[in-house]
């Protein structure tokens, strides 16, 4: 299902407030479905939350009449909010499956460590409700206010170039494409984890800034899906730099808490070998395709991407997509998905 609006000759004044509304729109009706019996309903009120925060981030030279510091931080302080219930989710997830494959004494410490998460999952989710309720609805209710009229200045005689959405996203993408590229560069192996971390995020700044074009623009779709491979890839590896700072973390804790009849310890230690070897693994099958610059042929095509968003606007107005007053509007649209993407697997 798809929202259309005729996006790219807007004025970005304009074409940045639609994508936020859009966003908007998507976090609320995701989130009206948490507590329901859809099981995805809180992975995709977290990606719509994600989303939105995106948009607002990087169309905030557009959007500086509407955001204050203080929307913004209360937005971000809700979106990790949900980071603690997701990862014990995918720990768990994963940790289901590997209860029947441990031997016979690595069975205590791989059930002792389930619960223990399980626990921890549920006080977080709890937390993150808690959150919720005192934060999105006052913060929903001025976005909307804010984003629903802005004030610009036209001048009939031409002397006032309007930039158009098409233009300043094609921009944006060039930005985002080089700040990735030089993420990826301060990547040094499996150990880095903190650039590894960034890395993804920056793929995905980039992917939400395509994704409303993709269908418009030549190899739009392609460099969308090259962008949710390396956001799986690195989330696998990262996924494998938190739960063995969990497991560190629960170590010292089951030493305390074994005994003779049950020793926590060899099911910890198992899972920390497990983990690190797949984190490991994954961390090489990202490295082919993005590091040492393998991924140069990728930057390349979206470099092409990012101009031709920026000339979806020509024929409005200048070369470079500025808008002229009066300017008639293209028929091309952009095709906003309104569902979350599907949440990816646990590593396994």
């Amino acid at each position: 299902m798809h929202f259309l609006i005729p996006l790219p000759s807007l004025l970005v004044d304009e074409g940045a407030r639609r994508l936020a509304l859009v966003r908007l729109d998507e976090a609320s009706a995701a989130r009206s479905r948490v507590g329901s019996s859809d099981p995805e309903a809180l992975h995709d009120y977290r990606v719509a939350l994600r989303r939105l925060r995106s948009c607002l981030r990087s169309y905030r030279r557009a959007l500086r009449s509407t955001l204050s510091r203080k929307r913004l931080r209360r937005l971000r302080r809700l979106a990790h909010g949900s980071n603690r219930s997701r990862d014990l989710e995918v720990h768990l997830a994963w940790l289901s499956q590997q209860r029947d494959r441990a031997g016979e004494a690595e069975q205590p410490g791989v059930g002792w460590v389930f619960e223990r998460l399980t626990a921890a999952q549920r006080e977080a989710e709890k937390a993150m409700r808690e959150l919720d309720v005192w934060i999105f609805p006052g913060l929903r209710n001025r976005l909307l206010a804010k984003l629903t009229e802005f004030h610009t200045t036209i001048r009939l005689d031409g002397s006032l170039r309007l930039r158009s959405t098409a233009a300043e996203t094609g921009t944006l993408v060039r930005e985002a494409s080089e700040r990735l590229k030089n993420r990826l560069l301060k990547i040094r192996g499996y150990s880095s984890e903190i650039p590894i971390h960034r890395a993804r995020i920056a793929g995905k700044r980039l992917r939400y800034l395509v994704e409303p074009f993709a269908q418009s623009v030549s190899q739009g779709e392609a460099v969308v899906d090259r962008l949710k491979q390396l956001q799986n890839g690195f989330g696998d590896v990262h996924d494998a730099h938190l739960f063995l700072a969990e497991l560190r973390a629960l170590r010292p804790v089951a030493d305390e808490v074994s005994s003779d009849s049950s020793n926590y310890l060899p099911g910890i230690e198992a899972l920390m070998v497990t983990v690190e070897a797949r984190g490991r693994q994954g961390f090489e099958e990202v490295a082919r395709d993005w590091l040492h610059g393998a991924a140069q042929p990728f930057f390349q095509q979206v470099e092409g991407v990012g101009t031709a968003i920026t000339q979806l606007a020509q024929g409005q107005g200048s070369e470079d997509g500025d808008l002229t007053a009066g300017a008639p509007r293209p028929p091309l649209v952009a095709r906003l998905p309104l569902a979350g993407a599907r949440p990816r697997r646990a590593f396994t």
